[in-house]
């Protein structure tokens, strides 16, 4: 029996999930301006806090992803990393695991350190440092002490307009513009090579484009 498509889509994921995205294409579609704009906001000073909203389902987490791992991005920034936030959280354990990102000397991260310790071994040894630091699924306001250094540039995902107003975002970028073809291209654009989107295309899909 043939693999049905969604085991077929299953294992690209797992196959691909670690894709490098220097050479994906960025097209005039939704998805591909949303990416440039984001990637336009961080490679220039202003503004330091970008938020990307919109309700769940839509593809925040693989937008910023898409973003955070584009060569552009990487080639702009000494230091990137990513914070899973979720709604419960330890703020102790979310430094120590930036601190252990930037390579902060392990004898200036032991875990009996105060959180201001933590931040202050960071600012110093960030400094003179460009810095990406993702919070992805950000509920509450206490997620800006996560922020420990001037120097970093912040995206942040939230559900919450009101939550990127007061984590301090200068630029919001809403995605509850994208329809569904639009979420289910940038899942495609995050899970597989170029050359294997055209296979997962609905038949509809691949007869509209044959006929055009």
């Amino acid at each position: 029996m043939d693999a049905q498509p969604s085991s077929m889509l299953v294992n690209a994921v797992s196959l691909h999930s670690e894709i490098s995205l220097s050479g994906v294409f960025m097209d005039d579609s939704l998805v591909g301006m949303d990416i440039k704009e984001i990637i336009d906001w961080l490679t220039t000073d202003d503004p330091r806090i970008i938020a990307v909203t919109g309700m769940g389902g839509l593809g925040k987490s693989l937008l910023l992803k898409l973003v955070f791992d584009t060569q552009k991005i990487k080639e702009t920034f000494d230091h990137q990393i990513w914070v899973e936030v979720s709604q419960s959280f330890s703020v102790q354990q979310l430094v120590q695991h930036i601190a252990s990102e930037v390579k902060l000397p392990k004898n200036k991260r032991k875990t009996h350190l105060s959180v201001n310790i933590l931040r202050d071994n960071i600012r110093s040894h960030l400094q003179g440092s460009r810095c990406l630091l993702v919070l992805d699924d950000v509920w509450d306001i206490r997620a800006k002490e996560l922020i420990v250094s001037q120097n970093f540039k912040v995206m942040i995902s939230t559900l919450d307009k009101k939550v990127a107003q007061q984590m301090g975002a200068q630029r919001t970028h809403d995605m509850n513009h994208l329809f569904k073809a639009d979420s289910r291209k940038l899942f495609f654009m995050h899970a597989f090579h170029k050359d294997e989107i055209e296979s997962f295309r609905g038949p509809e899909e691949n007869s509209r484009r044959h006929c055009r």
